[in-house]
């Protein structure tokens, strides 16, 4: 299977959104503005496809040290309002050690966001299907690159390095 993303041709804006960051602080396609982004949907009590992002988003940290949160912005938006609340999204973002703004907001909001990104959500018991998609969004703020479930941390390096100047 190739993960290395499909070029979004012509590249398309992005969508706006406000929502809430992990540390309660109100987020949004505004503070992005003059930053490459990487962009992906998750939940924390996920589990399979979405460890295996968190994981590959802590390894770009780790290779781009000094770009992430300078140059590059790392966005998880939740698809799961119910259990990712603030407090949770901080617990699990302390853990493991993300430098990431990992987003959430009522039903309401994220079904917006959700839907401007083509992102399907569907409730399954204690489990959340959903679309399994990273988008990567370039400086001046057009989506570039629509990555699947399961890319590398390889291949979102490769994008970022593809679309900006990181010192």
């Amino acid at each position: 299977m190739e993960d290395s993303g499909s070029p979004i041709e012509p590249p398309l804006p992005l969508p706006e959104f406000s929502l809430i960051d992990y540390t309660g602080d109100v987020f949004g396609s505004n503070d992005l503005a003059g930053k490459s982004v990487l962009l992906g949907f998750a939940y924390t009590h996920c589990p399979d496809v979405c460890p295996a992002l968190f994981g590959h988003l802590i390894q770009v940290q780790r290779t781009m040290e000094s770009g992430v949160g300078d140059d590059v912005e790392i966005v998880i938006i939740s698809v799961d309002p119910e259990r990712d609340t603030p407090e949770r999204l901080n617990e699990r973002t302390t853990d493991m050690g993300g430098r990431w703004h990992f987003l959430t907001g009522s039903r309401e909001q994220l079904e917006t966001v959700w839907a401007d990104f083509g992102v399907r959500v569907e409730q399954q018991s204690e489990f959340v299907g959903h679309t399994g998609v990273t988008y990567l969004v370039s400086e001046d703020g057009f989506l570039e690159v629509r990555y699947p479930a399961y890319a590398t941390f390889e291949h979102f390096i490769s994008g970022i390095e593809s679309i900006s100047e990181i010192s």
